[in-house]
């Protein structure tokens, strides 16, 4: 009997066992597809077999007469895409298929191989340096290997696809070298510049160490100190029980440091890697207390800030905050002379309120008294021109105090329309308000004594009409509901794919309405307004849409990479209108855009280096090359105010209404390619004197910029 049961106990675990293991193999199968492209060197490669893979489960293809391939239900799951013809093999990873991959892109070309040299500055070869290659992209490497060097310092890296190489070599006590575009025939000889220590100790105005302070350095003339998700943040350090610190693996060249202790104010300046130990000086200060007087009723205030100083060249403004102590006092330490801004403010159910003021602190211990004393009290009445009563809108109080203190009160109108300030301090004090739908209110003067109700008027916005009803229903080719889909920018989930909604109207201008669902190409209808009236669109059919294809070139006519692909209706073109489509070119500039809208749509071509591009493109037509053109070319140089080229950052030029950025090179130079026109170009996020500029396609114009502050 026993040994009956041993038996059986068996049976029932091995069953169990195998049930476990069937149940922790995930399926291949769900409801996701992957699409994409196969491009060579050449151009799209038609009839390349296509493998995806996963764990053990593989599924195969080929590509159509354009490049194109596509797997279908696949399960959310990481699948590994290659592709192979005679000897050119091509390979790209989709990390999770959370929903439909369709930009998927798989370079086809013969193995190539990275291989090269690490030594030292002296000539000694490095052993054990981490380098990696992979293809060269404007945010990083993609699709990087990673070895070690070996006893003689060589390497020989593998790097799939036919874009160009970057690579990058990074060593302990050296610096980090980023070499793009490499060859993959030529070997490398890669040099790496030992690394320095800055070594130091902050103290106050008095000789004693500064416990606790954070250092943190950046390269000169970037525009702010690295940060990350996590703490520390690279290029920091913190000062020990006796204020020192050390700062390692630095390459040589000039940064801004910036020392931001516990308890006062941070103090910022330069350094000159390398450098002996330096010794920096944080400023003791004086201790400025904020007193606040409130009437009674009114809730404690729940923190006092200060802000400064401003403008200072040698001290980071920074935003300091003190919850005020129960006789309603904050105390500030470490404050140095120089501008400031001080306020508190408090949030109630029935008002917000905050005051404010700006003062200067000389360097001497200070009180500064916020006083909210008042004893006034006025109510008023927010209507319309016809006198009726607005409900929702907001009424706002400003006064300005003795000493350039200032108050804002702001209330919400009752169902009435009316309202009340209270606890207001004497003087002259304006009044307005508004509401959605409505102009501000003129605004009104209130005097000291005010004895009968504020009365203001909102018009009614004359450019805003009553909003527009419109409902329908969306189905899909064969008339069946699509039960989820979008109109308008709003999402919409009905069974029987029904939908209404208010569409606000401006004047007599037509309505352009888009309407898209997942999988579906989207279409746009046009409504002629009727105030008050609800227009019936009736069945809105999405059909699967059109298949582009094509090529986008620089001007020199080589395929440009990395562009970023958009599509706009041609009566929403701006940047509020919605995108239709969106992609990215291939590698070799291949353009392939599936699901987009059968009607006419502008294609838009952004890329870094170029000036945006937009080409219509009619119904009926699937493919399309567009070349670039060339632009207006901006060039020059970014100083400090001290003559110092700026070693990174960036120029932000505005033209017909659009932004564009380019990037500093090391020398303070950038080159920036605008649309022809007139235009400003300043220093990206660091005040400066814009520099206007005018010219024509294909010209170029040097606008050298100066930044106006040291740091």
């Amino acid at each position: 009997m026993p040994l009956r049961l041993l038996h059986h106990a068996s049976w029932v675990l091995s069953v169990l066992l195998l049930t476990s293991a069937v149940a922790e193999e995930p399926s291949a199968k769900g409801p996701h597809f992957i699409e994409g492209l196969v491009v060579s060197s050449s151009g799209p490669a038609p009839g390349v077999e296509v493998r995806a893979t996963f764990r053990e489960h593989v599924v195969s293809t080929r590509t159509d007469a354009r490049g194109h391939f596509v797997f279908r239900g696949l399960a959310s799951a990481p699948w590994v895409l290659t592709a192979t013809r005679g000897s050119e093999l091509g390979t790209q990873t989709v990390t999770m298929v959370s929903g439909n991959e369709r930009s998927v892109g798989i370079e086809l070309a013969p193995p190539r191989v990275v291989k090269g040299r690490v030594r030292g500055a002296a000539g000694t070869s490095l052993k054990g340096v981490r380098v990696r290659a992979g293809i060269q992209q404007q945010l990083g490497l993609l699709k990087y290997q990673e070895v070690l060097t070996g006893e003689d310092g060589g390497f020989e890296v593998p790097v799939p696809g036919f874009s160009p190489i970057a690579v990058l070599v990074k060593a302990p006590e050296h610096v980090s070298r980023y070499i793009a575009p490499v060859s993959a025939v030529a070997p490398l000889d890669v040099v790496l510049e030992r690394s320095e220590t800055l070594r130091g100790e902050v103290v106050d105005s008095e000789g004693k160490p500064v416990v606790g302070a954070w250092i943190r350095l950046k390269h000169y003339g970037r525009v702010g100190f690295p940060s990350t998700c996590f703490w520390p943040p690279p290029l920091s350090a913190q000062t020990r029980a006796d204020g020192s610190f050390e700062l390692p693996e630095l390459e040589r060249g000039r940064y801004s440091f910036w020392v931001e202790p516990k308890d006062r104010l941070s103090a910022l300046g330069e350094v000159v890697i390398p450098s002996q130990k330096v010794r920096w000086e944080v400023p003791a200060g004086g201790r400025l207390t904020v007193a606040v007087v409130l009437p009674k009723g009114l809730i404690h205030p729940r923190r006092v800030h200060v802000d400064g100083p401003l403008g200072h060249r040698d001290v980071r403004s920074a935003s300091r905050a003190q919850r005020p102590d129960e006789a309603g006092s904050a105390s500030f330490d470490g404050m140095v002379p120089g501008r400031y801004h001080v306020s508190l403010s408090f949030d109630t159910l029935e008002e917000y309120r905050t005051v404010s003021r700006e003062f200067r602190f000389e360097g001497e211990a200070r009180t500064l008294t916020l006083d909210l004393l008042g004893a006034r009290h006025f109510r008023g009445r927010l209507v319309d021109e016809r006198g009726v009563a607005i409900q929702g809108g907001h009424a706002e109080l400003n006064l300005e105090l003795t000493g350039g203190t200032k108050l804002l009160i702001r209330r919400t109108t009752s169902r009435n329309g009316s309202f009340a300030f209270e606890h207001v301090p004497p003087g002259e004090a304006s009044v307005f308000a508004d509401a959605q739908g409505h102009d501000e209110s003129q605004r009104v003067k209130v005097l000291d004594e005010q004895p009968e109700p504020v009365r203001l008027v909102s018009k009614r916005a004359v450019s805003v009409r009553d909003a527009v009803r419109a409902s329908g229903r969306v189905v899909d080719a064969r008339g069946r509901p699509i039960p989820s889909f979008q109109v308008a920018h709003q999402s919409f989930k009905n069974a029987q794919g029904r939908f209404s909604l208010s569409i606000p109207a401006e004047g007599n201008k037509p309505l352009f309405v888009s309407i898209s669902a997942e999988g579906f190409a989207p279409v746009l209808r046009k409504l002629e307004p009727r105030a008050g009236a609800t227009v019936r669109i009736g069945d809105v059919k999405l059909g699967m849409g059109r298949l582009l294809t094509g090529r986008v070139e620089a001007p020199n006519g080589q395929g440009l990479w990395e562009a970023t692909v958009r599509c706009k209706w041609p009566e929403l073109p701006g940047r509020d209108g919605p995108d239709v489509c969106f992609g990215a070119t291939y590698p070799d500039g291949s353009l392939h855009l599936s699901g987009v809208p059968d009607e006419p749509f502008l294609l838009e071509i952004q890329h870094h280096e170029w000036p945006r591009t937009r080409r219509l493109i009619p119904a009926g037509v699937d493919a399309a090359h567009v070349r670039l053109s060339p632009g207006l070319t901006l060039e020059g140089v970014v100083r400090d105010a001290r003559g110092l080229p700026l070693e990174s950052g960036g120029v932000l030029a505005r033209s017909d209404g659009e932004v564009h950025f380019g990037t500093l090179s090391t020398d303070g130079t950038y080159v920036l390619r605008v649309p022809p026109g007139a235009g400003a170009i300043e220093v990206l996020n660091r005040p400066s004197e814009p520099v206007p500029f005018e010219g024509a396609e294909g010209q170029t114009v040097r606008a050298n910029l100066v930044v106006l502050t040291g740091n």
